[in-house]
């Protein structure tokens, strides 16, 4: 019988996934190791993996790709961790902003990111990558809980209020504000 190469059997927990090119990368922790980002192909083969942070010292949570580099949000350092696509590390944004809730982000355009930042203040903003800056705050959605771009302008915000209503935003990119 044929082993099964449909999926990627990987020991530790995923705390996020994104696809760039041909590469898919997972962020992961196991319990008591640190945060690892792996790197497989598209039949599931991986190709290399490297360590984000050590024991426990960084809560990571989701990934973006801004210019062949990978951004990691570490919600415990309140900043954004950037790595060459080979777990080279480049620099560290920081971000005051950064909850220790669910955040999700997603490449905006040039070297910015959006966040949605799911918490007891929940809120959507805009950051450059470049200058660590706030670029702008949304108060357009409340309690977003996931971004997308849909196009080069135009982002998609989801939000949930507590009866688990999931609504859908269109937001222009560059302003925040809705389209």
């Amino acid at each position: 019988m044929s082993e099964d190469k449909s999926f990627i059997k990987l020991t530790y927990w995923g705390t996020g996934i994104i696809a760039h090119e041909d590469r898919l990368y997972t962020l992961m922790f196991g319990c008591g190791g640190p945060y690892k980002v792996y790197v497989h192909d598209l039949t599931g083969q991986q190709l290399h993996s490297w360590n984000h942070g050590d024991r426990g010292n960084y809560t990571a949570r989701a990934l973006a790709i801004i210019n062949n580099e990978l951004v990691i949000a570490d919600r415990t350092n309140k900043r954004f961790t950037i790595y060459t696509l080979t777990g080279g590390r480049v620099r560290d944004v920081p971000c005051k902003l950064i909850s220790n809730h669910h955040l999700t982000i997603c490449h905006a355009a040039d070297n910015s990111i959006l966040v949605a930042n799911f918490d007891a203040k929940p809120e959507l903003y805009r950051v450059n990558l470049t200058t660590g800056n706030i670029e702008w705050r949304s108060d357009r959605v409340s309690r977003p809980i996931g971004v997308l771009m849909q196009s080069e302008k135009v982002a998609l915000v989801t939000s949930c209020n507590n009866t688990t209503q999931v609504k859908m935003w269109a937001l222009n990119a560059e302003s925040g504000k809705r389209t």
